[in-house]
């Protein structure tokens, strides 16, 4: 089924989502830059997902990420979600940038989506998926510095995977400026070390 499942308790059970990994390729992902910077342009293939902020505006290089056909056993009551993220670099600026997670509304396609469309010819109501209709209000926030790089970050998104009618899971990544400009990068579901790339786990318990 292109995923990796093992007890962890006797009542609690894992799955991990990984592109690329036991036979699972559900994973897409793409970063988005502000057309203040460059015109409207695709990102899906590039090996790094971007966060960036430049004060005093904090969205300039955002990112998108989904694992498509993440089933689990039908009946499976969620206990836990978790999505990690390989921070692999940043700019050289200091400082500290708060990473935030949200999930999105609008069915893009990494292929096609730019700031301001999330597929040809279909757009954001806000461009850079600033919009309430584009995107629900963030689900976890997490403070990242220098010191991290090179280490998993982790964001809990129970509540994303839990309201999610289906089994395909969206996320959105932005930042807050905090006085400081500066970006961060994370592995993409490009990037060449499967071990490396967006993982998606969920903690289940069976009836």
């Amino acid at each position: 089924m292109g995923w990796r499942a093992h007890r962890s308790s006797q009542a609690t059970q894992e799955i991990t989502f990984q592109h690329g990994a036991n036979g699972y390729y559900g994973g897409e992902d793409t970063y988005i830059v502000t057309t203040d910077w460059e015109p409207p342009t695709t990102h899906d293939t590039f090996p790094a997902l971007y966060i960036r902020v430049n004060y005093p505006n904090d969205q300039i290089y955002s990112s998108l990420i989904r694992f498509n056909d993440a089933a689990l056993p039908a009946g499976a009551e969620i206990v836990k979600a978790q999505l990690d993220m390989y921070y692999a670099g940043q700019s050289v600026n200091g400082g500290d940038l708060t990473a935030y997670v949200a999930y999105t509304k609008e069915p893009w396609k990494a292929s096609e989506t730019t700031w301001v469309n999330f597929q040809t010819s279909l757009y954001w109501n806000a461009t850079g998926v600033k919009g309430v209709d584009d995107r629900d209000p963030h689900v976890y926030v997490l403070p990242v510095n220098y010191q991290q790089v090179g280490n998993w970050l982790s964001f809990d998104v129970t509540q994303v995977v839990k309201d999610t009618p289906g089994d395909d899971y969206d996320f959105f990544f932005y930042g807050s400026f905090a006085g400081v400009n500066k970006n961060i990068y994370f592995r993409s579901n490009d990037y060449w070390q499967v071990s490396e790339r967006p993982k998606l786990t969920i903690w289940y318990r069976m009836p």
